[in-house]
């Protein structure tokens, strides 16, 4: 018998790479379903029992799970989602260390990847403006350096990602000596994102980086031209998407 639970244990851990594990149980609930449904996105939309982590009480354990990287991978992609979006407080903030946990994990198993990278970098910016200004500010550099190597692995990963997220922090973050700041960075990141995918939130994020710059003509124009543009993403993300819309057309109102 213990035979056999080797033998079926090593024959799951070979489908990893394929495909996550059956192991989970299943999660009768609608709530649970509906809440699945929301976060799901086009690069996770064959994970779905593993998203029941996130939409219920018993999350994985990163010091625990033994999952494989692409369930590391679809682990910190689940908590992130949830701590953007579905939670508050200090379960928020968990989220996001959980997050973070398991993007290292995933780093650590297959640093060739784009996804742990990418995943490392947005987990563990949130988690740091969660925190506070000191843990943004102590972990800037590597929040770069992840989505650096993101970068140099596949610069096209969700729409250009990691050049959209790079970018943002670039052109928001204080400038030498303090931090890592750089508008003309910040600049070129944003408008390479825009080049590889021109997307609706792309145009968005560089409409920001103008209307930063109180440059209002050419927020106006972009912001109009992301208008044109399909919503792609989840409502939730589409939500968050809005509001910055909004808050940029009242920045340029006049």
């Amino acid at each position: 018998m213990r035979l056999i639970h080797l033998i079926a244990s090593f024959f799951l851990v070979f489908l990893a790479g394929q495909a996550l594990s059956d192991a989970l149980p299943e999660v009768d609930d609608p709530g649970v379903s509906a809440c699945v449904k929301a976060l799901l996105g086009d690069e996770i939309e064959r994970h779905e029992r593993d998203l029941t982590r996130i939409c219920h009480p018993g999350l994985a354990d990163p010091k625990t799970s033994r999952a494989p990287v692409v369930g590391a991978v679809v682990n910190a992609i689940a908590n992130y989602h949830a701590g953007m979006f579905l939670l508050e407080g200090e379960a928020k903030l968990d989220a996001f260390a959980r997050a973070k946990a398991f993007a290292a994990q995933a780093v650590k198993a297959k640093p060739d990847r784009v996804e742990p990278w990418f995943w490392l970098g947005a987990a563990t910016a949130c988690w740091a403006k969660e925190k506070g200004k000191f843990s943004q500010l102590s972990t800037i550099e590597a929040i770069r350096d992840a989505f650096g190597r993101a970068i140099a692995i596949d610069p096209s990963y969700l729409h250009a990602g990691a050049l959209r997220a790079r970018g943002k922090l670039y052109s928001q973050a204080p400038g030498w000596p303090l931090s890592v700041g750089d508008k003309a960075k910040g600049r070129k990141d944003l408008e390479d994102a825009l080049k590889l995918h021109e997307t609706r939130r792309n145009l968005i994020y560089l409409a920001e980086f103008f209307a930063d710059q109180d440059e209002c003509a050419t927020t106006k124009k972009l912001l109009a031209q992301a208008a044109a543009k399909p919503r792609i993403l989840s409502k939730y993300e589409e939500a968050h998407d809005d509001a910055l819309v909004k808050k940029l057309e009242t920045t340029c109102a006049s």
